[in-house]
């Protein structure tokens, strides 16, 4: 399974990094047949739609030294890769099912994980002595992203990102989520694209740079809806991360999105 990892170069790991990777696995593998934990239940799909698929990011983000809430964590995706990764990174897994919730301090604990924190509880309990207290909150197969931006967005300090692992219906999601931004706005916190407003204004077509999960360069034009939508932003960054549905083998291209807008400060 390691070579499958070695096929992305961007994902650089020491050896020891690879043992974790690979125990983290085979713990999951095990646990999933006493509990639903993932459906990945083979050892090639877990590592390409798993353990890889949350580790993509790391090509466009650094994370490193930052503090990071993994909403919903589920089996500890994408939060345990991603803390495997990035030793010197705070993370706070918050999961709701403490079934789900002991797995995952079993495994920090299995694994030598000091960075990573366990949190049994709901986001909406737990946001009451954790507000804007996180420069990222990364999630995945938590919710649709109207709801995701309400549930995610008060964790995040100013001029914090949330991470979300979308579906090939991402667009859609963006779509009903136009409420979502504008609920959460704030006088003192807004967002506003100028750059790519005036650019539009001049009948210039920005782009926003699109990247494949294997290295192959995209560009993207942004369309006048899409500016509509990010000048009705008012709150924080967003960075979303497009999957396909399936993994043939790990040349399989799937895109990863990004957006990305300045913050306001006073």
């Amino acid at each position: 399974m390691i070579e499958l990892l070695e096929s992305y170069p961007f994902i650089k790991i020491d050896e020891n990094q690879k043992n974790q990777l690979v125990s983290y696995m085979e713990l999951t593998l095990k646990a999933n047949e006493s509990f639903n934990l993932t459906a990945n239940d083979t050892k090639e799909s877990f590592m390409i739609k798993n353990i890889i698929d949350s580790l993509l990011i790391v090509k466009n983000l650094d994370l490193d030294g930052k503090n990071i809430l993994d909403l919903g964590s589920g089996a500890g995706l994408p939060g345990i890769p991603l803390a495997i990764y990035y030793k010197n990174t705070n993370f706070t897994l918050l999961e709701p099912l403490t079934k789900r919730a002991n797995f995952l301090k079993e495994i920090a604990q299995k694994l030598g994980l000091k960075n990573v924190n366990v949190v049994n509880d709901r986001a909406e309990i737990f946001i009451k002595n954790a507000r804007e207290s996180y420069d990222f909150v990364t999630s995945r197969a938590v919710s649709r992203l109207n709801i995701l931006l309400e549930l995610s967005i008060p964790f995040l300090k100013v001029g914090g990102k949330l991470i979300a692992y979308k579906g090939i219906n991402y667009q859609e999601e963006i779509n009903e989520s136009k409420n979502a931004f504008t609920v959460q706005a704030t006088p003192q916190r807004e967002t506003i694209a100028n750059e790519l407003i005036n650019k539009y204004k001049k009948k210039e077509k920005p782009k926003i740079a699109s990247v494949s999960r294997i290295g192959v360069r995209i560009n993207s034009e942004l369309t006048p809806g899409g500016l509509r939508l990010l000048n009705s932003i008012k709150r924080n960054n967003i960075f979303f991360s497009q999957q396909r549905q399936t993994f043939s083998s790990p040349n399989t291209i799937s895109k990863l999105s990004s957006i990305r807008i300045t913050k306001k400060t006073d």
